[in-house]
């Protein structure tokens, strides 16, 4: 298949709509796609399939890399280290607070 060529006739963009009902007003957001007038409908419905693999990949990728942080930290010895960096990390933080005191340096 041949991909859309890089002409787009209407750029996507964003438009904010306000709607009455009654007293009250609401902003919307609506989005304008594209419009691609030398794509079939072939092609289109090839990005589309490759969009969405791309989105169920990535949300995969997501809920696997948490359950692996949520396996680390768990850990009984994991546990400690982290305690160790933190204490080390708040300890630097006053000590380079410390050194850059102004009063302290006069």
């Amino acid at each position: 298949m041949m991909p859309c060529p890089a002409k787009i006739n209407n750029p996507p963009s964003l438009q904010l709509s306000n709607e009455k009902r009654g007293n009250d007003v609401r902003q919307s957001t609506v989005a304008r796609f594209p419009d691609f007038p030398s794509c079939s409908t072939g092609t289109r419905q090839h990005w589309c399939k490759m969009l969405a693999l791309l989105n169920v990949s990535a949300h995969l990728i997501w809920i696997s890399a948490g359950e692996l942080i949520t396996k680390l930290v768990a850990k009984r010895s994991n546990q400690k280290l982290q305690a160790y960096v933190y204490f080390l990390s708040l300890l630097t933080v006053a000590g380079w607070l410390c050194m850059a005191n102004p009063y302290w340096n006069q």
